[in-house]
Formats: structure tokens, sequence, C-alpha cells
């Protein structure tokens, strides 16, 4: 019986052994974190305020209405390139049209009677004569509304007034339109201009001059470099915020930034060349001393530091450290001895 309890035994002693020996694994393994490291390295570092912002043009020509009427041609579409002199669009009113027909109308019945009357032979030569001039002065009224109305046919027939891009067709065929409505926007290929906006708490930190650089979720190889041009006038509600909007005069002729493009944006208020630089992650405040965790050999070792330019993601280290020195970027997982 004793034999056979202690094989019975054993295993159950080895198997507490191996949970044991389990549960201490775990409990080292979390007392000893992986150390996440990052070299101090030397390069350019700036600080920016991020936003979003539009491409616009930066001269462009605004095309109204001349009459009210409808849309009953239109050639080009939005974004096509445009020549000077060629057709647009052709706007027609029904009542200018009508009433256009019934002037020519009056015109030919004036001119008919007045040919009459000249033909009449009549022995009461002075009333004709009196009928004769009033008839002239009718059929040169009507000549000159006749004329006028035509020129107002022909303003529907509209040109394209400057070579460009058609940045904007603000009308489709068959819609009606008033007298002075905007129908299209023509711009030059290339010439535009940045509208950046700036959260009012930014609005401090920014000046004319500043410069801006420009990226594009559709291009993610490309970048744009700009100058703040023009300063925020005044705050509008936009997109549950509160934004200035600063105007950025862009470097060259980007033919690929078009107008109405949506933009990222980066105004760099502070920037130094060639600094050391770490993680942010890795310097935190140790009896009131700034200070970082490097690796010596194997050993986790705290070095006091001397900080320069912050940015959201890196800080410049103005002594304390070498360049090349392994920072831990994780420290409130160390424990020092």
């Amino acid at each position: 019986m004793t034999s056979q309890k202690t094989v019975l035994v054993i295993p159950t002693v080895l198997a507490l052994l191996g949970i044991s020996w389990g549960l201490y694994i775990l409990i080292q393994g979390r007392a000893a974190p992986q150390l996440l490291l990052a070299a101090a390295t030397r390069h350019n570092l700036a600080v920016a305020i991020k936003t979003n912002g539009i491409i616009e043009p930066l001269e462009q020509a605004d095309i109204y209405a001349p009459i009210e009427g409808f849309v009953t041609s239109l050639l080009p579409q939005e974004g096509d390139e445009v020549t000077e002199g060629s057709f647009l669009l052709r706007l027609e009113s029904k009542l200018l049209a009508a009433d256009l027909a019934e002037a020519r109308a009056a015109l030919l019945q004036a001119k008919a009677a007045a040919g009459t009357l000249r033909d009449e032979i009549t022995a009461d030569e002075v009333l004709v004569a009196e009928a004769d001039p009033e008839l002239s002065q009718l059929i040169k009224e009507l000549a000159a509304k006749v004329e006028s109305m035509e020129q107002e046919v022909q303003k529907g027939s509209i040109a394209v007034p400057k070579s460009g891009i058609l940045c904007l067709l603000a009308v489709k065929r068959g819609a009606f339109v008033n007298r002075g409505q905007l129908l299209a926007q023509i711009y030059e290929r290339g010439k535009v201009r940045l509208r950046a906006y700036v959260d009012e708490s930014d609005l401090g930190r920014i000046e004319k001059g500043l410069r801006v650089l420009i990226e594009s979720e559709g291009m993610p190889d490309r970048r744009w470099d700009a100058v703040l041009d023009e300063m925020p006038q005044e705050l509008v509600a936009q997109d549950n915020r509160s934004v200035g909007h600063a105007l950025c005069l862009i470097e060259g002729t980007p033919n690929e930034l078009i107008p109405s493009m949506v933009v990222k944006v980066q105004i760099l208020t502070a920037g130094k060349e060639a600094v050391l630089a770490v993680p942010r992650t890795a310097v935190f405040n140790h009896l009131e001393q700034a200070v970082v965790i490097i690796l010596e050999g194997e050993q986790p070792v705290l070095k006091p530091v001397t900080l320069g330019l912050v940015t959201p993601e890196e800080i410049e280290i103005l002594q304390g450290i070498e360049e090349g020195s392994l920072v831990v970027t994780n420290p409130a997982d160390v424990n020092l001895p």
C-alpha cells in the first residue's frame, strides 16, 4: 500500500511544482518587460502647426449671366482647358424672344403703313405731311427697340473671356439662371494659392513670412513649399472649429494642385538644423530634473539632460548624452537599481 501511495504522490508533487514554476516564470516575465529603444540622432527639427486647407486660384475670370434665361447649349466640362473666344454656353429667354417678335411685327406694320400713306392721293396734303413725320418717328423708335432687343438676345451666346482651365461650371443644361448669376470661373493652370485654416488657439503663433508645407493624400510622395503671405483678418465658424484663413503663396507653378483640392498643411513656427534629438517619450522628470535612461552595455543608466527645442514627437538634447546613445522609450517599465 505504501509503495502505491508513493507512486500516486510523486506525480501530484511534480504537477504542483510545474504549476509553481509556470507562475514563477510568468511573474518574472511581468517584472522584466521588454525595453523599447531608440538611438539619439542628429537631424533637422521643426515645430509646426498641423492643419488643413484648400487650393484656390491666384487669379480667376468670373463669368456672370448677362440676361436671364434657360441654358440651352453647353459645350465644355468642368476641368477642361478652354481658349479665349471659344463658345462656352447659350442662354435663351422665352420672354425676350416673344418681345422681340412683337417689336419686329410692329416695325413691319409701321413701315407698311408709311408706304401706303405715301402712295395715297389726297387733296388734304397738309394732313398727309403731318402723318408722315409721325410715322417716320415711330419707325425710328421701333427700329431702335428691335436693335436693342437683338443685342440682348446676342448676349445669350457667351464666349470664353480668357484662356485657361474651367475650374467651376455652376450651371447645367436646361437650368434657369437670373441676370448677374455666376456661371463659371476660369483660371490659369499652375497659378494657385493656399487658404490655410488656422485654429483660434494657434493664431498667436503665426506671422507673415513663415514657411508652409503642403501635402496631399492623393500624392503621398509629393510635397510643396509655400510662404504665409496674408494673416487671417477674422474668425470663421467651420466644421465645429473657430478658424482664421491664412493665405499662402505657393512656390513655382504646381500644375497638379488644382482649385478646390483639400490638402494637409504644416506651418513651421520654429526650427533648427542638425540637432541631437530623441523621442519625446524617452524624456521624463526625476527629482525636478529632465532625464533619460540609456543602455551602457546591458545595464540601464539614468542620465540628466539639458533640453532644447520641443516638438510633439521629439526633443532636442543640448547636453547629457552623445549621438548614437540608445535611449529607453518606455522608461516607466524600467526597474532601476
